[in-house]
């Protein structure tokens, strides 16, 4: 019963918590990056055994936090594996008894690497399972990483749930040639096609719809991408040696990542036509539109606030001489700035595209023929795929669009 109570706690305690977020601060947007990947398939798992101290534990390396993760019998010793230390764990004291008396019978396998780097944050994704004696099936689970000053630390990227599902829940013959972008396997090179973007690469919010579909409708093609241990009886899976190499792969890939928090303003009627020289300019002296106001007369249409990596973007849609335009400006340190940047090329084209009306349907994902389509990983909404829908239904939508 406690191995089993255990097996419960690791399963558990990697799992990542849906983020949500209230109407009134904001709406929930994810936007595509595309990344290199670092994949390291250990066809012969790496095999992790526990030890009795954490003094025995290198955090500089992913085998090291694996075996931290397994090893802790107290809870100091597992709250130091985490980067927010104000976490409330899930493993309790039972879990730590049961821990000290598991022999080397009971072990962690590492089976696959998923490496990025993204905003200078060095990620990792690691598929693993635990290793029970008196259990006849692997324990499989994905623990998300993060490597700070050449420590290790278990640390939770928002709005992953996609990729995560992806990596714990595929066979790695799939998930190689899906990283690949092509296939011997006639089905899963279809799979592989639908699943790419406009660029030809694979992204990975379409193909977990495309999987989450496969799901649903009982396919037998689910069942040959899926992890076999998963669905098979009896597969060996007792096959870890301490040595082992993996092969090594390098694709680029398609991932959702999270804006911290993005809002929308839309101007009124009364905030057109201003100049600098104007007494209804004076409210904006201290604000983001000061950057734009000038001599000429301008119609301000529409504002995103943008929270991202705690500092605050803002873009501006307005019009000049019967032309419009949009304008990036950064908050630093209450200095207003002009800015230019790729982080926000996505985003900002959906603002010149729509009517703020609309703008806010899409945002909300509250416009019912694109809920389903442009809906994120995890809640809210992806803005690569509203672009997507967008030019699809380019005519159909010609009312809320801003040409």
């Amino acid at each position: 019963m406690k191995i089993n109570f255990l097996l419960l706690l690791i399963f558990l305690s990697t799992t990542i918590k849906i983020f949500a977020q209230n109407e009134n601060e904001g709406y929930i947007v994810e936007d595509n990056k595309n990344i290199l990947v670092k994949l390291s398939n250990y066809q012969i798992p790496v095999k992790i055994n526990r030890v009795n101290s954490q003094d025995q534990i290198d955090y500089s390396t992913i085998d090291g936090l694996l075996q931290s993760f397994f090893s802790a019998t107290n809870e100091k010793w597992a709250l130091d594996e985490y980067l927010n230390k104000n976490l409330k764990i899930s493993r309790d004291a039972e879990h730590f008894e049961a821990t000290k008396k598991l022999n080397q019978n009971n072990y962690i396998q590492k089976e696959i690497v998923y490496e990025f780097n993204y905003l200078n944050h060095k990620m990792a994704y690691v598929k693993y399972s635990f290793i029970a004696e008196k259990v006849p099936f692997p324990i499989i689970g994905v623990m998300s990483m993060e490597n700070i000053n050449n420590r290790w630390y278990i640390s939770n990227l928002l709005n992953q749930g996609a990729i995560l599902s992806i990596i714990s829940r595929t066979d790695p013959t799939f998930l190689i040639d899906l990283f690949s972008g092509k296939s011997i396997n006639k089905e899963y090179n279809e799979l592989i096609k639908k699943s790419k973007n406009k660029s030809g690469i694979v992204d990975i919010l379409i193909l977990y719809k495309n999987i989450q579909q496969l799901h649903d409708n009982n396919s037998s093609l689910y069942k040959q991408i899926t992890d076999q241990r998963l669905i098979i009886e009896n597969l060996e899976f007792r096959n870890a040696a301490i040595n082992s190499k993996p092969i090594l792969y390098n694709f680029t890939i398609s991932q959702p990542f999270l804006y911290d928090n993005v809002q929308l303003n839309e101007y009124r009627d009364s905030e057109k036509g201003i100049t600098k020289l104007d007494k209804r300019s004076e409210k904006f002296s201290n604000l983001p539109e000061s950057l734009i106001i000038d001599d000429i007369p301008i119609n301000l249409i529409a504002k995103l606030k943008i929270t991202f990596q705690n500092e605050d973007f803002f873009i501006i849609k307005y019009e000049k001489n019967n032309k419009k335009y949009v304008t990036i400006i950064q908050n630093e340190n209450g200095n207003f700035l002009k800015l230019e940047s790729d982080n926000f090329k996505n985003i900002t084209e959906l603002l010149v595209k729509t009517k703020a009306s609309f703008l806010h349907k899409i945002l909300s994902n509250t416009y019912p023929q694109s809920k389903d389509y442009i809906s994120g990983s995890d809640g809210g909404m992806n803005v690569s795929l509203a672009l997507e829908y967008i030019s699809l239904n380019k005519s159909t939508l010609s009312k809320y669009l801003d040409n």
